[in-house]
């Protein structure tokens, strides 16, 4: 069956006419053959029957005067019927009388178990009838004959079957050769046109519809969708064609974007540390200046030089955090695994004396190790906790809480940072502000510092892959929020 499903569909047609009509002939035959076999069977019993109503008439005579020579005569007359095979008479009492046999060397049949009528035994037929007179039984006659008729003649409709046959199977393949075509040329044709589609991807061609049944609507089906996926490749290819001109503009955009925001890190780098030199020159000399001229200077003179002073260390400060700034980038270290916990007892070291002056508290839970920078960790961890330090309130000890929490149903999995304090707050509507280089909610003289802190924190954490929000109210603290990848691809250096 298998064999049948890989065989072309005009060979598949050709088959399938070829054994329907050899099988419905077979069955026409196989049934011919069945009844030819029983009427033949029926002839031949009709036929015995009369010839032992013949044999019996004629053996009447030797049955009655016992003449046994007179009955073999009358028996061997059976000679001239090839069909037969013995002949026998027998007494009233079925003991043998007299018997003939076309081969002498087979005894005489016993009569004492046979039935009157006939039966079929193997290849022979058997008939046992009695002799009457008179309305007297006066013997019984029993004829054999073997089935040779019966044989030969299913034999030879055999034979003439299985030439019909043959006969009838090579008109059928010669006809389904020619007729088959009818079907299987439109068909064969779609599969080609459907090839050459899937091949050269050239929906423009089409079928051709030689038909009006129902392969004639398949091929009009097949068209129309073929029209229909023509109209939209073309739309599609269209859409391509300006998705990619778009990407290509992207990413021309993006390519000067990062070469613009290169250029615009190393000039902030370069340039912040090019400036400290002289800074450090004019913060030298004043002080020689106040230290040798003071009394020469005045009042006046002195005051001038301390604010020059004062502007040179502020310059100095915003240089430094610039610096810090760009170091994010120019700076970075590839990706590996860093233990949070030993960051955060790093900072809190580095913080101790800040802590004791302030009299604060920072409470710190267990945390996880994640894929991360660590030199740039332990600053986003110092610039949280030290802003929170000093953002605090005068009246009220400050305490600052970090807290780390497992994300696993995101994927990837992620850490939520936590890093509340209840200090003096500001208002919602600044969250993003703050995180805005250079960016200021309170003035100098209230808080020290110049606004680099939280966007450095900002670009620590977006080079991670993360995310830091910050959520607060004026005199109710501050809450930030970071969320970062546990894992990373060791070993990579992400700008």
């Amino acid at each position: 069956m298998k064999f049948f499903w890989k065989l072309s569909l005009r060979r598949k047609l050709t088959a399938v006419i070829v054994l329907v009509s050899v099988s419905a002939l077979l069955l026409a035959c196989a049934g011919f053959i069945g009844f030819e076999y029983y009427a033949t069977r029926k002839a031949l019993v009709h036929d015995l029957t009369s010839l032992t109503d013949v044999l019996g008439f004629n053996s009447r005579a030797a049955l009655r005067f016992q003449d046994k020579a007179a009955a073999e005569t009358t028996l061997a007359s059976m000679q001239a019927k090839p069909n037969i095979v013995a002949a026998s008479l027998f007494t009233p009492d079925r003991k043998m009388f007299a018997t003939w046999s076309r081969n002498p060397a087979q005894p005489g049949t016993d009569a004492a178990s046979l039935p009157e009528g006939y039966r079929f035994t193997g290849d022979r037929l058997w008939m046992f009838q009695p002799v009457m007179h008179d309305g007297e039984k006066i013997g019984y006659v029993c004829l054999v004959s073997d089935l040779r008729e019966i044989t030969d003649r299913v034999r030879l409709l055999a034979g003439i079957v299985c030439l019909v046959l043959i006969v009838a199977g090579l008109a059928a393949l010669g006809l389904s050769a020619k007729l088959q075509s009818v079907v299987t040329q439109p068909i064969l044709q779609l599969a080609e046109i459907a090839r050459q589609v899937s091949e050269k991807k050239d929906y423009s061609l089409r079928a051709p519809k030689a038909c009006r049944d129902e392969v004639g609507a398949l091929i009009d089906s097949f068209n129309e969708m073929l029209g229909q996926i023509e109209r939209s490749d073309g739309s599609l290819k269209a859409e391509i064609a300006e998705r990619k001109l778009a990407e290509e503009k992207l990413q021309q955009f993006a390519a000067r974007l990062e070469a613009s925001n290169r250029e615009l890190t190393d000039f902030a780098y370069v340039a912040s540390h090019d400036l400290q030199e002289p800074l450090r020159k004019i913060q030298a000399f004043g002080d020689r200046l106040h230290s040798k001229f003071a009394a020469t200077l005045g009042e006046t003179g002195q005051d001038y030089l301390k604010r020059m002073s004062d502007a040179a260390s502020r310059m100095q400060t915003l240089i430094i955090d610039l610096l810090q700034f760009s170091r994010v980038t120019t700076k970075a270290q590839p990706f590996a695994p860093v233990d949070l916990n030993e960051i955060a007892r790093g900072v809190l070291s580095d913080l101790e004396v800040r802590i004791e002056q302030t009299k604060g508290r920072v409470e710190v839970d267990h945390l996880p190790q994640i894929d991360a920078d660590a030199l740039q960790m332990r600053q986003l961890f110092q610039n949280l906790i030290g802003n929170a330090l000093k953002f605090r309130k005068h009246d009220t000890l400050p305490v600052i809480r970090v807290t780390g929490a497992m994300r696993n149903g995101s994927t990837p999995p992620r850490l939520e940072l936590v890093v509340a304090d209840n200090g003096i707050g500001f208002e919602q509507k600044h969250a993003d502000r703050i995180f805005v280089i250079f960016q200021r909610l309170h003035g100098r003289s209230e808080f020290e510092g110049t606004g680099i802190g939280l966007a450095i924190c900002k670009k620590i954490v977006e080079r991670h892959g993360g995310s830091i929000q910050a959520t607060s109210a004026p005199g109710d603290g501050a809450t930030f929020t970071i969320s970062l990848p546990v894992k990373h691809k060791l070993g990579d250096l992400q700008s």
